[in-house]
């Protein structure tokens, strides 16, 4: 059915008629039919219509959107007189329809909910007292004429003694609003478009409860609860952290800083909220800053690592750490072979009786061994007689040799063999000991420097890497279980120190050419792309895998400072505590339940307070209202999270109160000049 406003300009001859006349005439010569009360019905319906549809017309078309703002708040007040006369006056109609729904529902009836009697707005829209062209279809205008709706009756009531004194104040709200408006159409006029410039012009001018500072108390109020119980100084390490993460190259958020310098907070929740929301420029703003992390790490991490050592990944590093032990445990044993060389040598310049190791010849393994001397060049001892003790100290030699093949073996039948052998090698160490005091001397001293040194050397981390073996990568895998072990039990800072000055004098700059190659080979791992997309958690893991407990980090430490220098572990220090703070970032679709608290919050704002009382705001306008604020609340938390001196300004709105000059001075810097700079803060401002 058409409105009888389209109807009255198709018809220039019905100008001077009532829109009751108008209705009847219609009714009579088109709708005879139809009963008279259902006419009036679908009339009525047809207008509540077209008001509502005056709240949405299309932005594209400036003459449909052009509003008198006394006329659009004057209707705003209207309906709050209305919104109570439909309350008072629908009462009986009310308790009748409810009657009707339970009767109908005890009965088994397939009955609609009913809708609340609004006999008084019927009356205004009968009479066109209510017009589409009066309704706000701006986000100011309905911010204005929700307040004017929500705020007038508790204003009112609350404070109004009398009747004239009613009247009053609602003469005075309806002031504030126009003031308001006019202040925003104003600044829209001198070249303010942008809607957050739009709802500072007008919260300078209206005073309405809950009208303004909306998108600036609810981001105080969560900023607040996350950073409770922060003392100044993890303040001032959380703000040094961010900017360590700017001169670094790899830039960090105050919500990561702050995280990680108080072991825990709410706000990589909050930040993560922020990240997600499809409303407003939060999710672009956030998506731009992360967007970069990835190659800013390897950035970082390859700066960080030219400074342990400037020698690139090659194939060689691994051997060349392994031939560095091999040549150590070589040297040493050598050098402990000479120390003693001189006592065996004067000893075997004797010899005893054949009669006093006829005994001795047989034990089988002991006979092998002096017969096998006697027949090779290799012990010195060739065709020497059988009771030199020349000959006897190379068999004992011999046996030394075999017993250290043997007990290496990998097969059962070996391992036993080695058993034998080494009770051969005690009888004629034995025997030796007795028969010559020289040999007696030297093999005391040898066998403390073994115990002391070379079979501690051989056992350690040396003699272990010593051993590795395969193609490099396989080498590199098994040094660095070796070197950097993720679970250390008994690997020790004290241990890594020592095998570093063993391994340095065979080859200077062996293993901190070694440790660089190690950590870019995990750095390159953990960083590696997920599903064709850069991996920006990749960094995070990266510290984590390399110093996840604190054994890890210690041991990584003494490595990097023997080998390269304590300057060298400090700046990869700083690196990886940018690299922790990253990983206090929450990944996505977590905390759901504190996102929903926070959504709830932030969908309010300074509002929240008339929505909670219940307002009867109409569906559409609430949830423009709430996207609104949930748009612009993220916006502004995802500026603040993002600026590098995000802690200062997060600390300085948690400390404000939510509606002072101060806490407004605060959004106007971080929103990036909308208003102006941010201006000197005084402790008199925080008022």
């Amino acid at each position: 059915m058409a409105s009888i406003a389209e109807i009255r300009s198709q018809f220039p001859q019905y100008a001077d008629v009532s829109d009751a006349q108008l209705a009847d005439a219609i009714h009579s010569k088109f709708y005879a039919d139809m009963p008279k009360a259902e006419f009036d019905a679908k009339v009525l319906e047809t207008k509540q219509a077209n008001l509502e549809a005056g709240r949405h017309e299309s932005l594209l078309n400036p003459k449909a959107n052009e509003r008198s703002i006394p006329a659009v708040l004057g209707q705003s007040l209207i309906k709050t007189g209305a919104n109570l006369g439909d309350v008072i006056l629908g009462l009986p109609e009310n308790y009748k329809r409810i009657g009707q729904y339970i009767s109908g529902k005890v009965q088994g009836q397939d009955v609609e909910a009913p809708r609340g009697a609004t006999p008084v707005t019927n009356f205004l829209l009968k009479h066109d007292v209510l017009k589409p062209e009066n309704e706000p279809n701006t986000p100011i205008l309905k911010t204005a004429d929700f307040a004017i709706q929500a705020g007038t009756p508790g204003m009112l009531f609350g404070k109004a003694k009398n009747i004239p004194e009613l009247v009053k104040l609602g003469a005075e709200q309806y002031g504030q609003g126009l003031i308001g408006g006019a202040a925003t159409e104003f600044g829209k006029a001198s070249g303010f478009t942008n809607p957050l410039a739009e709802q500072l012009i007008a919260g300078a001018s209206m005073a309405v409860p809950g009208s303004i500072y909306a998108m600036r108390n609810t981001p105080a109020t969560v900023v607040n609860q996350a950073m409770r119980n922060m003392t100044p100084e993890q303040l001032s390490a959380a703000q040094t952290l961010v900017d360590r993460s700017y001169k670094l190259g790899s830039p960090i958020t105050g919500a990561e800083a702050i995280a990680q310098v108080m072991g825990t907070s709410k706000l990589p929740s909050i930040q993560r909220y922020v990240e997600n929301q499809p409303r407003g420029e939060s999710a672009s703003i956030m998506g731009d800053f992360m967007a970069n992390r990835p190659e800013a790490n390897r950035q970082m991490v390859g700066n960080a690592l030219n400074e342990i050592s400037p020698t690139q990944t090659t194939s060689a590093t691994p051997n060349r750490l392994q031939s560095a032990a091999a040549k150590l445990l070589r040297g040493a044993e050598s050098n402990l072979t000479s120390n003693v060389n001189p006592y065996f040598i004067e000893a075997g310049k004797n010899a005893v009786a054949k009669t006093e190791i006829e005994g001795m010849l047989q034990n089988p393994k002991i006979a092998e061994a002096v017969d096998y001397v006697r027949s090779t060049p290799k012990y010195g001892v060739k065709n020497e007689p059988q009771n030199s003790l020349k000959t006897l100290i190379a068999a004992k030699q011999y046996l030394d040799d075999e017993f250290a093949m043997q007990s290496s073996a990998l097969t059962g039948a070996q391992k036993n063999a080695g058993r034998v052998t080494w009770s051969a090698n005690r009888q004629l160490d034995d025997f030796l000991n007795h028969v010559s005091p020289e040999y007696a001397k030297g093999s005391q001293i040898y066998e403390n420097a073994q115990n002391r040194q070379f079979n501690q050397l051989r056992g350690g981390q040396v003699g272990a890497i010593s051993e590795t073996t395969g193609l490099p990568e396989n080498v590199m895998s098994q040094q660095s279980r070796i070197l950097t072990p993720e679970a250390p039990k008994a690997t020790t800072p004290t241990d890594i120190k020592r095998t570093v000055d063993l391994l340095r004098r065979k080859d200077p700059t062996v293993v901190a050419d070694w440790t660089r190659q190690n950590l870019q080979g995990i750095f390159d791992e953990t960083t590696q792309t997920m599903q064709g997309k850069q991996n920006q958690f990749g960094g995070a893991k990266f510290a984590s895998k390399i110093t996840g407990n604190e054994g890890q980090r210690a041991n990584l430490q003494a490595l990097v400072e023997s080998s390269a220098g304590k300057p060298a572990w400090t700046g990869f220090n700083n690196m990886l505590e940018v690299l922790d703070a990253q990983g206090q970032r929450m990944p996505a679709g977590s905390a759901t339940t504190f996102n929903n608290m926070i959504t709830q919050e932030m969908e309010s704002g300074g509002k929240g307070a008339f929505l909670k009382y219940g307002t009867s705001l109409p569906t559409m306008v609430r949830e423009g209202i709430q996207a609104w604020e949930l748009g612009k609340n993220s916006e502004l938390l995802a500026k603040m999270l993002t600026d590098p001196q995000s802690v200062e300004k997060l600390n300085e709105l948690a400390k404000t109160k939510p509606n002072s000059t101060k806490a407004r001075n605060i959004v106007n810097s971080v929103v990036g000049g909308y208003v102006g700079q941010k201006p000197e803060l005084t402790p008199e401002e925080n008022k």
